[in-house]
């Protein structure tokens, strides 16, 4: 083998195994998704009540950010509210780990990307009450913003 070949030699095979290795990281992250059909079943199952939804921090004092809340069959959703109004989901974590966010949540008619609950479901389900109003975590009368994250009217504050 020349001077020539074994440089090739050297440079050209170790760049075969990351290869390999790119390919199966790749397959292994296409298997890992979350499916359509996984991800519509879990926002109707939050929509019946079938699964509850529990806040990191209440939604209304995020106003506009993302709001994570962890679900009772161990599954994650964070969602982006906008002024106290539904935006879109930013992400979902199933409970083994499976994580699709919003770039790759399918934009086919009917998918996941396009799902807006309505009023009642993204205020009694997710705690929004609606775009620039407040709540009461309580009665959900209207009510204004309250210093300090603390939503209840003045009757249920009693």
């Amino acid at each position: 083998m020349s001077f020539l070949e074994r440089l090739l030699h050297f440079f050209v095979r170790p760049f075969e195994p990351q290869d390999r290795v790119l390919r199966v990281h790749e397959e292994m992250c296409e298997e890992s998704t979350i499916s359509k059909e996984e991800i519509l079943a879990f926002l109707h199952a939050i929509e019946s009540g079938h699964v509850v939804l529990t806040p990191r921090v209440e939604p209304q004092f995020v106003y506009a950010g993302i709001v994570l809340y962890d679900a009772s069959n161990g599954w994650q959703i964070a969602v982006f509210n906008d002024a106290n109004a539904w935006d879109y989901i930013e992400w979902i974590v199933a409970a083994d780990g499976r994580r699709v966010d919003f770039d790759g949540i399918s934009e086919e008619d009917g998918a996941p990307v396009s799902y807006t609950p309505s009023d009642d479901v993204a205020w009694r389900r997710y705690g929004i009450p609606g775009y620039l109003q407040n709540r009461c975590t309580k009665c959900s009368a209207s009510i204004d913003a309250q210093p300090g994250g603390i939503y209840l009217c003045s009757q249920c504050a009693q």
